[in-house]
């Protein structure tokens, strides 16, 4: 059963989402965040 995060739930409410230290994440983790920052704006989730 999936249950959202923050970010899920953040871009599903659009809510503000702050990451802090975001620089030092995996850059697995960065690749999926990078479309919330940019002109997207969208969180891509696989089902």
């Amino acid at each position: 059963m999936w249950v959202d995060g923050p970010a899920a739930m953040a871009a599903r409410e659009g809510a503000i989402l702050y990451l802090d230290e975001v620089v030092e994440a995996r850059k697995d983790v960065a690749v999926v965040i990078h479309p919330l920052a940019d002109y997207r704006r969208m969180l891509p989730l696989e089902a």
